[in-house]
């Protein structure tokens, strides 16, 4: 249920409740291959490349067909080589 709503906020741009309610499912179920890649993809949406793909990766290790986090994943490694991080200090 938690991660219906997640998904509902997400979609209404309302990215740090959806973050609460995936953070809370994780807390209950860390096993989570669907709340990782949840994760990953809001983390995705707000440019924060090497977190999104974190996620997936777990997602991955959780659940290794899992198509959709096979997918997102390989979409956050060509946006991060697509817009690499600015150097610290800048």
């Amino acid at each position: 249920m938690q991660g219906n709503l997640g998904v509902a906020l997400a979609r209404m741009g309302r990215i740090p409740e959806a973050a609460h309610q995936f953070e809370a499912i994780l807390q209950i179920d860390p096993h989570s291959a669907a709340a990782h890649t949840n994760m990953g993809s809001l983390f995705l949406v707000v440019g924060k490349f090497p977190e999104a793909i974190a996620q997936y990766r777990e997602a991955l290790r959780l659940d290794p067909n899992f198509a959709e986090a096979q997918q997102d994943l390989a979409r956050a490694e060509a946006m991060e080589k697509a817009h690499p991080a600015a150097p610290a200090g800048r």
